[in-house]
């Protein structure tokens, strides 16, 4: 089928199609490769493509390594990463930080779909027992 008009559901069905056709490319260099995001219409469209190196030698991918390092500095343990907290009676998994954001810093992934969302500092140390650092 060909596309005449980028639309959302275009944009939808192409990155799936992309991340079926890529996963024999990602296995042959050891990387993680997904798409995300990117824009749709009629003015140059494109669709993101995010690499992952599954082994850089420590075990750990970007988003763990990037956890670890800027934890303390929101009051958080660094051995928090891929810890499970409940919120609104939903399981999440601690899965990354985003330090440039003022508010929903901690990112969590919902544990039936994957679906990746911010949440506060504050909601993640609640639930793990300690208290946020002023």
């Amino acid at each position: 089928m060909k596309i005449t008009s980028f639309t959302r559901a275009e944009h939808t069905r192409l990155s799936r199609a992309i991340d079926a056709a890529l996963s024999k490319v990602a296995d042959d260099f050891g990387v993680d490769l997904s798409c995300g995001g990117g824009v749709y219409g009629d003015n140059n469209p494109h669709i993101k493509i995010r690499v992952t190196v599954r082994d850089n030698g420590s075990g750990m991918t970007t988003d763990e390594v990037s956890f670890r390092r800027w934890a303390a500095m929101y009051g958080m343990q660094p051995d928090w990463y891929g810890k499970t907290v409940v919120i609104d009676r939903t399981a999440y998994e601690i899965c990354g930080i985003k330090t440039n954001a003022p508010k929903y810093t901690v990112q969590v992934k919902r544990c039936h779909d994957q679906r990746v969302f911010g949440c506060p500092v504050s909601t993640v140390t609640r639930q793990l027992g300690i208290k946020a650092a002023a």
